[in-house]
């Protein structure tokens, strides 16, 4: 599998820290609001892996003898969304979703949301360096790597678009800000 810049920075954000400084970056929660967003217009990266199952999904999903349902799909639909960058991963039905989103029709689901606003206040990145501030400790602050490839230097610029974004929480689905301000922290 091709190593994707958007899976590094997310690991480097929130994997490669020391146990005290997860309480910043760890915005994972659970909330009671249902969010289903068209596939036409939610902003939703998806991965799908097999070209057999690409052709075969296109043929046989989202058709009228066969239409896209979240309802229907037996858990095997699952989306995450990052906020504010106003973008959602799908971790499972990528093939499923690709046809839907491709014909244009079909709701899904956000079955979790990662709030990493916090992250905006210990991390920059200036269109060629990732600069990340971690502790007081000024022998290794700022941390910095450079980008390696176009998607991380993309994943760069989509990070710092979420940066003005969260200045702007009018832009988002009613529904994401609801369960953003009536958050359930999730025990890690």
């Amino acid at each position: 599998m091709k190593d994707s810049g958007l899976v590094r920075i997310k690991l480097v954000i929130c994997l490669e820290l020391k146990d005290e400084d997860k309480k910043y970056y760890l915005g994972k929660f659970t909330s009671n609001t249902k969010y289903t967003p068209t596939l036409s217009t939610l902003p939703l990266v998806l991965f799908p892996w097999n070209y057999k199952r690409i052709s075969s999904s296109i043929k046989y999903i989202a058709n009228s003898n066969n239409p896209f349902s979240i309802e229907e799909s037996n858990g095997n639909v699952i989306n995450v969304y990052f906020y504010p960058l106003g973008i959602a991963l799908c971790e499972r039905g990528n093939h499923s979703q690709l046809s839907a989103k491709l014909k244009g029709v079909g709701e899904t689901s956000i079955e979790r949301i990662m709030n990493i606003e916090h992250v905006y206040d210990h991390v920059n990145y200036d269109g060629i360096y990732f600069y990340h501030i971690f502790s007081e400790n000024e022998e290794t602050n700022p941390y910095r790597f450079k980008a390696q490839n176009r998607t991380e230097f993309l994943a760069g610029i989509i990070f710092e678009i979420g940066r003005l974004l969260k200045n702007y929480p009018e832009l988002f689905p009613e529904e994401i800000k609801f369960a953003i301000n009536n958050k359930e922290k999730i025990k890690q």
